[in-house]
């Protein structure tokens, strides 16, 4: 058996306009930017010159409910998360991308990414942020070259800002990929 790892970061919106003049007389106009980022696995880095090197050696799926008036800490130092079918701790060195996605689908249902307090990853922010993640949609972060966490400050905040209640659950999913420069324990995470 054999395990390959690739990984592509995209963030779009196509937009397509028709104009139906009759006949077989159509004009279309497709708009989008066609952004992608696609890393192989392992611990390089993007060389400066251009060189497209960068890799990932990090890959986590991150999923949970949170009621109304709760948040879920997200720490990029130690984040919890499964890959390959079970569970692991990862210490991300850079990060790379992350995306959070809102599974909530009722108005009102708010999924807040907050980096505040001492600990707060506030360089995805430029700033603490407080990031509003409307009810079926998604966050999303990228960085060519890798944000750099920090030791003691890589948290995110996940904070459901609906009032406590039935009904005001959020559930939510976020993927991250990164790098951790020591390369990985093949004993906890077989390498591809």
């Amino acid at each position: 058996m054999a395990i390959t790892s690739s990984t592509t970061i995209k963030s779009d919106i196509v937009s397509t306009v028709t104009n139906d003049q009759g006949g077989n007389n159509k004009q279309r106009y497709t708009y989008n930017l066609n952004y992608s980022l696609i890393y192989s696995y392992g611990t390089g880095t993007l060389d400066q010159s251009g060189v497209d090197n960068s890799q990932v050696n990090l890959f986590g799926v991150n999923s949970g409910t949170l009621s109304g008036g709760q948040h879920q800490v997200i720490d990029f130092n130690a984040l919890t998360a499964t890959n390959l079918g079970s569970e692991y701790t990862l210490n991300f060195d850079r990060l790379l991308g992350v995306v959070i996605e809102n599974q909530a689908t009722g108005t009102g249902l708010i999924l807040n990414v907050r980096a505040t307090g001492s600990e707060g990853f506030t360089e995805l922010f430029n700033g603490t942020g407080n990031t509003p993640i409307n009810p079926s949609c998604t966050y999303m972060y990228s960085d060519l070259f890798g944000t750099t966490v920090p030791d003691g400050g890589g948290k995110l905040y996940l904070h459901n800002i609906a009032p406590t209640g039935s009904g005001n659950e959020i559930n939510y999913k976020m993927v991250s990929v990164g790098v951790d420069p020591t390369g990985l324990n093949t004993n906890v995470l077989p390498t591809p």
